[in-house]
């Protein structure tokens, strides 16, 4: 699994790593499922979730794991910040946070995805 619990700036953080799963969904696919049981097992609103999704193949399924797990784990869920999502994607990024009240933002760099989750 290359997902993790990492510390930024003295806070702690699970990063979500779904980059360069290029090869096969399968390989998404269970890194998705590993991240969803480890999120899952978290209080209501503790996680601050750095996510990666540079690179994941583009096949529909790919996009379906990780609406999947985001559904799973809302709720345990304080604050997100996505790294690899552009153009009109971002703009339904933040249409989606406002709708959920999830506090969620999309970044180019994943270290200033880090640093706004560790402020």
């Amino acid at each position: 699994m290359k997902s993790k619990w990492i510390e930024h700036k003295g806070k702690k953080l699970f990063f979500c790593d779904y980059t360069g799963f290029k090869i096969t969904s399968e390989e998404l696919k269970s890194e998705v499922e590993q991240v969803a049981a480890i999120i899952t097992e978290q209080p209501s609103h503790s996680l601050r979730l750095p996510v990666d999704v540079r690179g994941p193949s583009g096949k529909p399924e790919s996009s379906g794991y990780l609406k999947a797990t985001a559904n799973q784990s809302i709720r345990r869920v304080m604050e997100t910040s996505v790294v690899g999502v552009s153009g009109y994607r971002k703009m339904i990024l933040r249409t989606l946070a406002k709708l959920s009240g999830v506090s969620l933002m999309p970044f180019d760099d994943l270290c200033k995805a880090q640093d706004w989750l560790a402020e």
